[in-house]
């Protein structure tokens, strides 16, 4: 199954800056414990911004994906030079070791959200309930339009961090024709 994950506002904003705008631990864990023992596919820019002692992330196969073909990863992360291509590496059984046959999830930035979503089977989304200002910030990225072939099944409301952020875990599934 592919599975995007994405956190975004209500404007459907996921970042600037090649980061987060928001620091929210109990989604970060929930990040962690959905995509744990399977395959995660991200962007270059998106690799980078994870903390270096955080990469490769444990427990998973990380592959990246970058118009660079020499960009150096360490071993056993692989590289991919689009979507396709990591779509196909991904269900390479030899490849993919002891992660063949798991769940592929695109884990970001926008540019691969946006080549990924058509072939998406499910949606793990966190909804900010806020509308983020990018004044001030580069390079805001949003996630596309959501297509509509996906239905929402909200998993929880209403969560609230410590300094007052709200947010609400929505699976989206696509309709089966």
């Amino acid at each position: 199954m592919i599975i995007i994950i994405v956190a975004y506002d209500l404007n459907r904003l996921i970042g600037a800056d090649n980061t987060l705008i928001w620091h929210i631990p109990d989604d970060l864990k929930r990040f962690k414990e959905l995509t744990m023992g399977n395959i995660c596919v991200m962007g270059r820019n998106t690799w980078e911004s994870i903390p270096e002692k955080f990469r490769p992330l444990a427990g998973r196969k990380n592959i990246v994906v970058t118009s660079n073909a020499n960009y150096e990863v360490p071993e056993g992360v692989v590289l991919a030079k689009s979507w396709e291509d990591a779509k196909a590496l991904a269900h390479d059984d030899v490849l993919m070791g002891e992660f063949a046959g798991k769940n592929i999830y695109v884990c970001g930035g926008a540019t691969l959200y946006e080549s990924a979503l058509a072939d998406a089977d499910q949606l793990q989304v966190t909804e900010i309930a806020k509308n983020f200002s990018v004044e001030g910030l580069s390079n805001p990225r949003y996630f596309p339009e959501l297509p509509l072939d996906l239905v929402p099944i909200p998993l929880g409301t209403n969560y609230k961090t410590d300094d007052g952020l709200y947010y609400d875990y929505i699976q989206y599934d696509k309709l089966i024709d």
